[in-house]
């Protein structure tokens, strides 16, 4: 009986270390996470970067995020589409300050969990937007662009006003807001 038993458990753990050696060999080789044996690469977040042309083909504009490929699809696509029309609907003052804005290298950060802000925010820097995924086929890409033209621009360097002279900022930057994105 004692030897009936052993040579069942034997065949069992053979089987058993056979498939753990072919889950080695055949499992999760194209990437680096513990998915098991079934594995899509395109489902793990990876850094994510395009580079491209707006404004009639005058400008260059990256956009980056770390994401999945399907949160990826069509991000780029979408920015340059919004940013796009704004250009094309803008007068020729306005489309000058675009195209003056985009010099500097403007870079959209897409974020699918954005941390301290819901719709975009900008760092001061003049030329980098971060934008909530969620929020790439909105009218936010263009605040993105009014933040820097503003913030990145001379109001990032003047002296902290007052309350009465930070509203009169305010207010002109609001009527700037207008005439450049006709709203």
């Amino acid at each position: 009986m004692k030897n009936k038993t052993l040579r069942k458990l034997g065949s069992f753990g053979l089987v058993v270390f056979g498939l753990a050696v072919l889950l080695t060999l055949f499992g999760c080789k194209e990437c680096d996470h513990e998915c098991g044996p079934i594995c899509n690469p395109q489902d793990h977040a990876k850094m994510q970067r395009a580079a491209v042309r707006v404004f009639d083909n005058s400008r260059r504009v990256t956009i980056e995020g770390y994401m999945t490929d399907t949160q990826w699809a069509g991000v780029a696509d979408k920015i340059a589409n919004k940013l796009n029309i704004a250009f094309g609907a803008a007068e020729i003052e306005s489309q000058n300050i675009y195209k003056e804005i985009f010099t500097r290298g403007v870079t959209y950060i897409v974020e699918p969990d954005p941390v301290g802000y819901t719709n975009c925010r900008t760092t001061g820097d003049g030329k980098t937007i971060y934008i909530a995924l969620a929020k790439v086929d909105s009218s936010y890409v263009i605040d993105g662009v009014l933040s820097i033209y503003t913030n990145g621009t001379t109001v990032s360097k003047a002296i902290q006003p007052t309350h009465d002279e930070g509203w009169r900022k305010y207010d002109n930057h609001i009527a700037s807001y207008h005439l450049l994105f006709k709203t």
